[in-house]
């Protein structure tokens, strides 16, 4: 929205995204087993797709309020991302403890 494009951030999240969802890349990020995180990141990328449509408007001259609207919302539907993220592996590390402590019992 400042006038200066920067098509290598938007390669980077869009191999991040991809990652994400396919488990594939660099990063070593993995897939999850948790069924709304899975649909969070889902929608993410649906949202990532609006706001990608949008900056090609912006650059084609047309009105950057659309880019914002989008751009908000995209914020909000990466935290709930985050946090669907951070309620399954409180979950997963609470089940761990549990199979632990089972395991020091036997």
């Amino acid at each position: 929205m400042n006038g200066v494009e920067q098509d290598e951030l938007i390669d980077y999240v869009d191999s991040i995204l991809r990652e994400l969802r396919t488990g594939e890349g660099k990063y070593g990020l993995v897939l999850t087993r948790s069924e709304e995180y899975n649909g969070n990141l889902e929608l993410l990328d649906i949202q990532w797709n609006i706001v990608l449509d949008k900056i090609q408007e912006v650059r084609e001259g047309r009105g950057k309020e659309e880019l914002l609207s989008e751009s908000e919302i995209l914020f909000k539907i990466a935290n709930d991302t985050v946090f669907s993220l951070e309620r399954y592996s409180s979950y997963r590390s609470s089940q761990l403890g549990m199979f632990i402590s089972a395991v020091s019992v036997i």
